[in-house]
C-alpha cells in the first residue's frame, strides 16, 4: 500500500505537495513550549532528585509535537493520516505506547554498556570513556530537537526519531505500534531511513554548532533578570525548527521510497 498516494485513484483525491512551510505545524507550539519550560526549569531552579522525572516528562511533551507534525507535515504533502482524529486521550496513549518502547531501549542500551565495560575493565581495559555512548541514548529523544549531548548524541537521536517517526506513520494508517512492525517498515524503506539519518546528523550538528554560539551571544547581550524568558523564546523557537526540519527530511525520504518502490 502507498502511503502517500502514489496510484491513480488517490492522485485524484490527493494533491502531492512540496511548498507547505514551518508555519502550517503551529500545533506543535504548545507542547515545545511546555518542553521548554521544564529545560529552563532544570537550569533556573535545578532538583537532582527530580532530573529525571523532567527528562522523561520532556520527552512525552517532545513526542506530543512530533505526533502533531507528522500529522500535519504528512497530509500536506499528500499523504493519509488518522491522527488528525485523535482525541486527546487517544494521542496520549500512543505517546504511551511509543515512549515505553523507547525508555526500553534506552535503558537495555545503557546496562548492556555498562556490562561491557565492566567486562573490558575486568580484562585490563579502561574503556570509562565509553560510557558517553549509553549517557548519548539517554538525551536522544531530546536530543532531536534540542542541543543535548555531542556529536555521538546526533547519531543517537536519528536513530530514535527514526524509530519513532516509523511508529507514528504506522498509528497514523491504523496498523500497531510495535517492534515487528518497526522491523517490517525498515525492511521496506529501510536504505530511504538511512540517508535521511545521515542527512539529520549533518543537519542537527551543523545547527548544535551555530545554536550554541548564538546562544553565547545572547548570554554576553542580554540582562541576566530577563534570561530566563528570552532562554524559554530561544529554547522554543530553535526546537520548533528543528522538528520542522526533522519531519521535512523524513517525510521526504519516506515519499521518496514508495515513490521508488513503485517503480520496481
Amino acid at each position: 500500500m502507498n502511503y502517500f498516494g502514489r496510484n491513480a485513484a488517490a492522485k485524484s483525491k490527493y494533491i502531492i505537495r512540496d511548498d507547505f512551510g514551518p508555519f502550517r505545524i503551529s500545533e506543535a507550539i504548545p507542547w515545545l513550549l511546555i518542553a521548554s519550560a521544564f529545560r529552563v526549569q532544570k537550569h533556573v531552579l535545578p532538583i537532582e532528585s527530580l532530573a529525571l522525572l523532567n527528562l522523561i516528562l520532556v520527552q512525552c511533551f517532545v513526542f506530543m509535537a512530533f505526533a502533531s507534525t507528522v500529522h500535519s507535515v504528512v497530509t500536506d504533502s499528500g499523504g493519509k493520516s488518522q491522527i488528525g482524529k485523535y482525541s486527546l486521550l487517544a494521542k496520549i496513549g500512543l505517546m504511551k505506547r511509543v515512549i515505553k518502547k523507547v525508555l526500553a531501549m534506552q535503558f537495555f542500551v545503557c546496562i548492556g554498556a555498562v556490562f561491557a565495560i565492566a567486562a573490558l575493565k575486568a580484562g585490563g581495559i579502561d574503556a570509562t570513556k565509553a560510557l558517553i555512548l549509553p549517557a548519548s541514548f539517554l538525551v536522544s529523544f531530546n536530543g532531536m530537537i534540542y542541543t543535548d549531548g555531542y556529536f555521538l548524541a546526533r547519531i543517537a537521536s536519528a536513530i530514535v526519531a527514526v524509530m519513532v517517526f516509523l511508529w507514528v506513520i504506522a498509528a497514523a494508517t491504523g496498523k500497531p505500534v510495535t517492534w515487528k512492525e518497526l522491523g517490517e517498515s525498515l525492511s521496506q524503506h529501510g536504505f530511504a531511513m538511512m540517508l535521511a539519518a545521515f542527512f539529520l546528523v549533518g543537519t542537527m550538528q551543523f545547527l548544535n554548532h551555530n545554536q550554541l554560539e548564538f546562544l553565547k551571544y545572547l548570554y554576553v547581550t542580554s540582562s541576566a533578570k530577563h534570561m530566563p524568558l528570552i532562554y524559554l523564546v530561544y529554547q522554543t523557537v530553535f526546537a520548533f525548527i528543528r522538528l520542522w526540519l526533522t519531519i521535512y527530511i523524513l517525510t521526504t525520504a519516506l515519499k521518496w521510497s514508495y515513490k521508488y518502490t513503485s517503480r520496481t
